[in-house]
C-alpha cells in the first residue's frame, strides 16, 4: 500500500507552541498540564545532543565569533548555551513553558553566558512571523509544531537570512506508525525530497545511533516514572492522569526504538 503524499501541506489546523497547545503537545490530560515542568524536572537536554549539533554548525562554515543564534523551542538552553559557550555565538531562545526560559536564564547566567544568550518565553508562529535574519536557526527534539517538513521549513526560511543555516532535528520511519503524532511520519526519500522543497541544500545527514537513542530513552522513562510515582503521592486526585501519561511514554519509547530513525539534518538557505 503506497504512503500519502506528505509533501503536501496537511488539512488539518496545526498546532502552535502557545501555553493553551501544552497539555496536547506533551500527551498529558489537561487536569495535569500545570505538572508538565515537575515532570520534566530531571530533563536538562531534553532529547538533543547539543555537542553534536554544535559540531555540525561548525562544519557548515558557522562563524566561530558573533553568530547570530535562534533557537526555537529552547527547552531549558542546553543547545544554546553550548553554542554561546563553544562559539561565541549570540543566541536567542524561545520557548511556551515560563519554567523552562527561567532555568535557561538561570544557566546562562550561572556559566557566564548571560551576555550571549537571551530567554523568552512565547509562541513559535509568533516569532516566526515577525521574520530575521538569524545566521541559524535551530528546531529540535521540538516535533511538528510547524507542520510536515516543508512547512517546517518554508517558516524556517522566514527566520535565516539568504546562504544561513538551518538546523532540524526529526525522523523517518518505512512503516505505518499508529500513534498520537507519528501518524503521518514520512520515509526517507520524502523527508528528503520535503527538506529540500525550496531548493536548499542538505549540508549533513546525522542520524543517531539506534543503541544510543534507546539508551537515552531508558533514562528518560526512569526519570518521568519516578516523577510520576512523586507526583501521584502527592496529589493523589490526580494519580490516574499521571500514570496514563506514563504508560503513553511506554508506548512512545517502544515506538522510537523499533519504528523510527531519529536524524538530525543541517541545511543551507539558497
Amino acid at each position: 500500500e503506497s504512503r500519502p503524499n506528505l509533501f503536501e501541506a496537511r488539512d488539518k489546523e496545526k498546532k502552535d507552541m502557545s501555553i493553551e497547545s501544552m497539555a496536547d503537545y506533551f500527551g498529558v490530560s489537561p487536569e495535569i498540564e500545570a505538572f508538565i515542568p515537575e515532570l520534566l524536572v530531571d530533563f536538562y537536554e531534553l532529547g538533543s545532543y547539543p555537542d553534536r549539533i554544535v559540531e555540525m554548525a561548525r562544519r557548515a562554515g558557522l562563524p566561530s565569533k558573533n553568530a547570530k543564534v535562534l533557537d526555537l523551542g529552547c527547552g531549558k538552553g542546553a543547545v544554546s548555551l553550548a553554542f554561546a559557550n563553544a562559539m561565541g555565538a549570540r543566541v536567542h531562545g524561545i520557548d511556551a513553558i515560563g519554567p523552562f526560559i527561567d532555568e535557561a536564564n538561570r544557566r546562562a547566567d550561572e556559566a557566564g553566558l548571560g551576555a550571549l544568550c537571551t530567554f523568552e518565553q512565547g509562541d513559535l508562529q509568533s516569532v516566526i512571523e515577525e521574520g530575521g535574519d538569524s545566521d541559524l536557526v535551530l528546531l529540535i527534539s521540538v516535533g511538528d509544531v510547524l507542520g510536515d517538513m516543508a512547512e517546517t521549513v518554508r517558516a524556517l526560511r522566514k527566520v535565516v537570512r539568504p546562504g544561513g543555516l538551518m538546523i532540524i532535528d526529526d525522523g523517518w520511519s518505512e512503516k505505518e506508525v499508529d500513534f498520537q503524532g507519528y501518524e503521518e511520519m514520512v520515509t526517507h526519500d520524502q523527508a528528503l525530497a520535503q527538506l529540500t522543497c525550496e531548493g536548499d541544500e542538505i549540508l549533513e545527514e546525522l542520524v543517531n545511533d539506534a543503541e544510543d537513542i534507546r539508551e537515552m530513552n531508558r533514562i528518560y522513562q526512569a526519570r518521568i516514572e519516578a516523577q510520576v510515582a512523586r507526583l501521584s503521592k502527592e496529589h493523589p486526585e490526580h494519580a490516574e492522569a499521571f500514570e496514563a501519561y506514563s504508560a503513553k511514554e511506554k508506548q512512545e519509547v517502544e515506538i522510537l526504538d523499533n519504528d523510527v530513525v531519529c536524524a538530525t539534518w543541517i541545511l543551507r538557505r539558497v
